[in-house]
């Protein structure tokens, strides 16, 4: 006589029919689908596609990746048990790609799948520099805070210059933006007032990048 065990399971998300020799009855399971999210509004959108590569810590269940649509899959979950997931920050060669919630707490359902998108946001950098005009020379100045403002005039980043006047900042979502020199830091310091400088960050595959930043500052007349 033979007799075998086990339990299929259907995921509905990959149209997947998989079997197992673990009882899967009334077990719960989870997909999770990353995504490149090109436009940083945290869903996915028409045309933003999924990325292979996320690494993530659980405290159960069984984990398999599916290379071909880049989803990982887990299953064997208590149902209505609650689970804490741990994505790692650094699971991307490419630095634009930030994971911005790194972690998640899950209640788990029984008899299915349910699905967890999870958006990698693509972000923009800004950079360049800031110089001290004198009679003759442009010299880099060091330690000038750089503030960096939305369409909406909130300030959303803040960055210092280098020794040689040289800044930038990681993170911008796709927009408009102006780069201001800080006014408070510039009357102490007895410098010009500069006019803001304008630039966008487009949404791309890999990030955007402004480079093209320069402020150039004068000591006030006496």
């Amino acid at each position: 006589m033979y007799s075998a065990r086990g339990s299929l399971v259907y995921d509905q998300y990959s149209k997947k029919l998989m079997a197992g020799n673990q009882n899967a009855v009334g077990k719960g399971g989870l997909v999770f689908a990353p995504y490149l999210d090109l436009n940083c509004n945290a869903q996915r959108d028409a045309g933003e596609p999924g990325v292979a590569g996320l690494r993530l810590r659980m405290n159960g269940g069984r984990m398999t990746m599916d290379k071909k649509d880049s989803t990982i899959r887990v299953s064997g979950l208590e149902p209505y048990a609650t689970y804490f997931f741990e994505l790692d920050k650094n699971s991307f060669d490419q630095v634009a790609w930030q994971i911005r919630r790194p972690t998640l707490q899950i209640t788990v359902e029984p008899d299915h799948f349910q699905r967890v998108e999870i958006p990698v946001a693509v972000v923009g950098e800004v950079s360049g520099t800031v110089l001290l005009k004198t009679s003759d020379t442009k010299d880099g100045l060091g330690r000038v805070l750089v503030n960096v403002y939305n369409e909406k005039d909130i300030l959303v980043a803040k960055t210092l210059t280098e020794n040689d006047g040289y800044f930038s900042y990681l993170g911008l979502a796709p927009g408009n933006y102006k780069a201001v020199i800080d006014e408070k830091q510039l009357v102490k310091l007895g410098l010009s007032i500069t006019a803001p400088q304008p630039f966008r960050i487009r949404a791309m595959r890999d990030g955007d990048v402004v480079d093209t930043v320069q402020f150039i500052l004068e000591k006030k007349a006496e």
